[in-house]
């Protein structure tokens, strides 16, 4: 294969141009930055010795060159309202508020802040619009048996309901109400397990295992204990929560086996393929749900843990369909009871809050001497 040898050096030559100009286009960038850099000092400083104008000219060329980084011009933008303060320029000292909470919407206030500037500060909404997240972790079934039903004496039958480890994964998202308060709507997929045991005609033992796939859709309303936008506050943050949830099950089946006692010293088997369930349950029930937990502050939102218990309010079991497996009934006696199945579950997430700070909307109540007038007369 021959090789052009001027296409060779032309490909050289364009690599190195494009390779200088990029290294002496970020060494300019790195050199204005560093340049900004001085200036915020010098702004700073000419501010302390009471040449506001010679701070605002310098930290406002920076601003519109894009000279500083995010820290910097958090504090360019704080020092700009604070001088607009000064100068009682209320409309430009609010824009760069804005500006500051825009880029630091968790702005912690300092003791050295003046008290124009704290008072603007609180003027504006400091709650996130939407807090968004997800979670994941374990549920164990805690089942409730209400009426038996059996191919044998269900009285004699030592039944036993043991919740098997199931695991959910959820789609977070809240509106704070206040400080405090939240409301929230978590949809859930969830895949809940457990085992039913239980004696049939002095010699067998039946063993059945049931899985549900489903989605919840609790509505929550969460209390925190603590101010949990008051930024200066750190450490764990804890909460309550209580709510409903509509639970949908998607599909159901089950494995049964059956061992029966042949003789003192030997036994035998029966067992088949899974059975499909669905049909057996009443595919839409209602539980009520409460829970604690606490959150944790983690970059710009929070890392929570959590413990939920799920109270059943209805059957499980569809009633009108109790019978319908015939050759199931009839190979391993097995009969539904009803039942409630809540759940306890435990959760680690993240949540991430969305912001849009605004000056809150504040009603003027105007009187004058003529209203009073007007009102005598």
């Amino acid at each position: 294969m021959k090789i052009n040898t001027t296409t060779i050096i032309s490909f050289f030559a364009c690599f190195f141009l494009f390779t200088s100009v990029n290294i002496l286009f970020a060494q300019e960038k790195q050199e204005g930055e560093s340049d900004c850099s001085v200036k915020l000092q010098e702004g700073e400083i000419a501010y302390e010795d009471g040449s506001l104008s010679n701070s605002i000219l310098l930290l406002e060329e920076c601003l519109k060159s894009g000279g500083f980084n995010t820290e910097e011009k958090v504090r360019a933008y704080r020092l700009l309202t604070i001088i607009y303060l000064y100068k009682n320029q209320d409309a430009k000292a609010s824009e760069y508020m804005h500006s500051m909470l825009k880029l630091n919407p968790e702005y912690r206030l300092r003791p050295n802040d003046p008290s124009e500037f704290v008072d603007l500060y609180k003027q504006y909404r400091i709650r996130p619009y939407l807090i968004i997240g997800g979670a994941g972790g374990g549920n164990m079934p805690v089942l409730n048996v209400s009426t038996l039903y059996s191919t044998d004496n269900a009285t004699n039958q030592g039944i036993v309901y043991t919740g098997l480890l199931g695991f959910q994964i959820n789609f977070n998202t809240s509106k704070p109400l206040t400080n405090k308060l939240e409301i929230m709507f978590n949809p859930t997929f969830a895949v809940m397990r457990y085992r039913f045991e239980g004696d049939y005609f002095d010699y067998s033992t039946l063993i059945f295992t049931e899985t549900q796939t489903r989605i919840e859709a609790p509505i929550l309303l969460k209390y925190n204990l603590k101010d949990k936008y008051n930024f200066n506050i750190g450490g764990l943050k804890p909460y309550f929560m209580i709510g409903a949830t509509p639970n949908y099950i998607l599909s159901s089946s089950g494995n049964a086996q059956r061992v029966d006692i042949v003789s003192e010293d030997q036994s035998r088997s029966v067992e088949g393929k899974s059975i499909q369930m669905t049909d057996l349950r009443n595919q839409l029930t209602f539980s009520a749900v409460a829970g604690a937990g606490v959150e944790y502050k983690l970059g710009l939102g929070h890392l929570f843990g959590q413990l939920q218990y799920q109270h059943a309010f209805m059957n499980m079991v569809n009633s009108n369909n109790r019978y319908l497996l015939q050759n199931e009934i009839a190979k391993y006696g097995y009969l539904d009871n009803d039942y409630k199945m809540g759940a306890l579950t435990f959760t680690l997430g993240y949540n991430y809050p969305l912001y849009n700070p605004k000056k809150r909307k504040t009603k003027n109540k105007k009187i004058t001497e003529e209203i009073k007038i007007e009102s005598n007369n």
